[in-house]
């Protein structure tokens, strides 16, 4: 059960543009993890800040395991000795307690603040998590000029698996982005240099798109990299230095 709430999770993802993050309690047993109890406590809004409703077919569950039975290990986060609660006298694992930031990778660090995002209508706050999952990717420790730098590394990486993707056009939408969440996080007025009233729907669909291309382009292609914590900074200054 564990690994079909993973595929859920994949599935409105990719093919529907939302992602759900639930709270669960899981019963250990000898293969795994059993869903015991649950209960999702918030909405989950499309790109544009609404929500819509979806019926899911048949088909689109079997499309769910196939995504899931090529993409499990790469998203698998690695087991550590999760912590329990007791509760009716049944030890139970957590989920909420079960990822630590310092145990997860660049990739699940940045999937985090995907989910964040998808909670979202307040379309500011929504930009300012996609951003900073564009920043997890695509980060470089102390390095100079970050918008810049993650917006042409970016650009540069997506341009590489299709050469569809313009790099003017994904760096104008990032580096346009990174100013609203600039301006947001420090309390600013939300207009640009003309005083007009900036467009956020526009922003936040263009750079979920993005978003979503990256993390499908990472996982299609396997491309651990975004695991690998050694190697990370020489992969990333080949696609952009």
């Amino acid at each position: 059960m564990y690994k079909i709430l993973l595929l859920i999770l994949l599935v409105l993802y990719g093919v529907y543009r939302t992602i759900v993050y639930t709270l669960f309690y899981y019963i250990p047993i000898q293969n795994g993890l059993s869903h015991y109890r649950g209960k999702l406590n918030y909405n989950i809004y499309k790109a544009n800040g609404t929500i819509e409703y979806v019926e899911y077919s048949d088909k689109d569950f079997s499309l769910l395991i196939e995504l899931y039975n090529k993409r499990e290990n790469f998203i698998s986060i690695p087991n550590v000795n999760f912590p329990k609660e007791k509760i009716d006298e049944v030890n139970l694992y957590v989920s909420h307690r079960m990822e630590n930031h310092n145990d997860m990778t660049r990739f699940h660090r940045a999937n985090r603040f995907l989910n964040e995002a998808r909670k979202q209508s307040y379309l500011a706050l929504k930009i300012s998590n996609l951003i900073a999952f564009f920043e997890c990717l695509f980060s470089i420790k102390n390095e100079d000029r970050i918008a810049h730098n993650i917006s042409m590394r970016s650009s540069e990486f997506l341009f590489i698996y299709d050469k569809t993707i313009l790099k003017d056009g994904t760096y104008k939408t990032l580096k346009s982005s990174y100013d609203i969440r600039s301006k947001y996080v420090h309390g600013d007025k939300l207009k640009d240099a003309h005083s007009k009233i900036i467009d956020l729907q526009l922003y936040s669909v263009n750079l979920d798109n993005l978003a979503r291309i990256v993390y499908n382009t990472i996982l299609d292609n396997n491309l651990e990299i975004f695991n690998d914590n050694t190697n990370i900074k020489a992969y990333l200054e080949s696609v952009h230095k």
